[in-house]
């Protein structure tokens, strides 16, 4: 139950979806009803509650399974199996935007994992009032620059081990 490695990222979420995979995955995992982890070959895909900004996912590397709640911000998304192929895992949105993670001592093999989320109902609040600032810009004439990046409330903490 020690944590062995861990690392984060943040990254751009985009049609509220980003994606915790191999870099030898075999694709986009489906999400069944209801569910905010699809589970497919190699990776998961994570549904954001918002877009457009930026959310920080946390890979956690554990020599055993782990606390089944690592702290009170934390809500329980999803857990089972998940098959890596090389060990190589990366953050990836659907805009092509990735960011490798250290290895962490992964390998090739078949993991167990857990996934955690936190500041989803904080995240819909900050794209409203986004939103409405955005809105306002326009109506003002001034213009609005999107260029300009938000690093939103939303976390995501994915537990693997043996």
């Amino acid at each position: 139950m020690t944590v062995i490695a861990d690392a984060g990222v943040t990254l751009v979420v985009s049609r509220h979806l980003l994606l915790f995979m191999d870099d030898q995955a075999g694709g986009i995992p489906a999400f069944e009803d209801s569910q905010l982890v699809g589970v497919g070959s190699g990776a998961l895909s994570l549904l954001c509650a918002a877009s457009d900004m930026g959310a920080t996912v946390i890979l956690e590397r554990h020599d055993a399974a782990p606390s089944v709640r690592p702290g009170s911000e934390w809500n329980l998304a999803s857990e089972g199996d998940l098959e890596l192929p090389t060990g190589n895992v990366l953050v990836a949105n659907l805009e092509g935007d990735l960011e490798r993670l250290p290895k962490l001592g992964l390998s090739s093999g078949r993991w167990q994992f857990r996934v955690h989320v936190a500041g989803r109902d904080e995240a819909v609040d900050l794209e409203d009032q986004l939103i409405e600032e955005i809105g306002a810009t326009f109506d003002s004439g001034i213009g609005y620059d999107d260029s300009a990046f938000v690093t939103g409330p939303e976390k995501w903490l994915v537990q693997l081990w043996p």
